[in-house]
């Protein structure tokens, strides 16, 4: 058991978004997988603010500019979701971290703007070559600071490449984790694509594919390999799209003849239950990769 409860609570000074998670203990609402979920939220948010104020104190303890301030202001200031995804990822709860979860989360289409990540797409089918090319961007990023530092630029120029590395270094962490992001472009917009692939625990040999785009909407292609079967839902929240994605899944039954029996369903975001097949012990690293670029080519490109 912790030592330190993961909700706190002042009868004489109760305040509402308290009120709300006193709320999941009445009888009628008691939930033991939300509670616990709230409690692991809850104490990440605890220890990150304990980091935090740690990391302000050391950081701008003798020098803090109007730019430190608006950062510190935006990670203060983040919103839920991006606490869980770095809490999900283990991403170390610092400013510049949190400001990078949070672009990622909220303006994907800035992620890859000023960095070149066209090759990323191309390789993933072979998690080595990808988890490589995460690197490579890696190194050139931070090797653009330290020229910029030599060579004594504008403040803003270094700033903005700071930037990029910090936002670099994030995404090469989450590869290590499979959990990848890349851009695509899609009728000649660029867009950001999430691929997670799990090749351990309850869903090994699974994947699924992520991206918010034009032409499908919101989209959610989630697979899963047993043996020598493969079962798709490819989800979106734009119901005019539908049509075509059935068209394209149709489209998919030449490029995915190495399977013997395919099953893909499409439909609205939250209308088809989750797949539910047995899990394959058997399943290759390079068949997760290569089944997952198939529908990344058909659908985000």
């Amino acid at each position: 058991m912790d030592s330190d409860p993961f909700l706190s609570i002042n009868i004489l000074d109760i305040r509402e978004n308290q009120v709300r998670e006193l709320k999941k203990f009445c009888k009628s609402e008691f939930d033991i997988d939300s509670i616990f979920s709230t409690a692991s939220e809850l104490k990440y948010v605890h220890e990150f603010k304990n980091q935090f104020a740690e990391q302000v104190e050391k950081e701008y303890e003798n020098n803090i500019s109007e730019e430190n301030i608006k950062d510190i202001e935006n990670a203060v200031n983040a919103e839920s979701d991006v606490m869980k995804f770095m809490a999900q990822y283990e991403v170390p709860a610092t400013i510049n971290n949190i400001n990078e979860v949070r672009k990622l989360l909220k303006k994907p289409e800035k992620v890859f703007e000023k960095t070149d990540g066209s090759r990323l797409a191309d390789n993933t089918d072979d998690k080595d070559k990808l988890l490589q090319e995460y690197e490579t961007i890696s190194r050139k990023a931070h090797e653009e600071i330290m020229n910029s530092l030599y060579e004594n630029q504008d403040r803003l120029d270094i700033r903005s490449l700071k930037q990029i590395n910090t936002s670099m270094k994030l995404l090469n962490g989450l590869a290590k984790k499979n959990n990848f992001f890349f851009p695509c472009r899609q009728d000649g917009k660029e867009i950001l694509v999430n691929l997670k692939v799990v090749e351990s625990g309850s869903d090994k040999g699974s994947f699924q594919i992520s991206f918010n785009g034009e032409k499908y909407g919101k989209i959610s292609i989630e697979g899963k390999i047993n043996k020598n079967s493969l079962n798709v839902n490819i989800l979106s929240d734009n119901s005019e799209a539908l049509g075509n994605i059935q068209k394209k899944a149709e489209m998919l039954e030449e490029k995915l003849a190495d399977f013997n029996n395919v099953n893909i369903t499409t439909g609205k975001s939250d209308e088809i239950p989750e797949i539910q097949a047995k899990i394959n012990e058997n399943v290759s690293t390079e068949k997760l990769f290569k089944t997952a670029k198939i529908f990344i080519l058909e659908f985000a490109n």
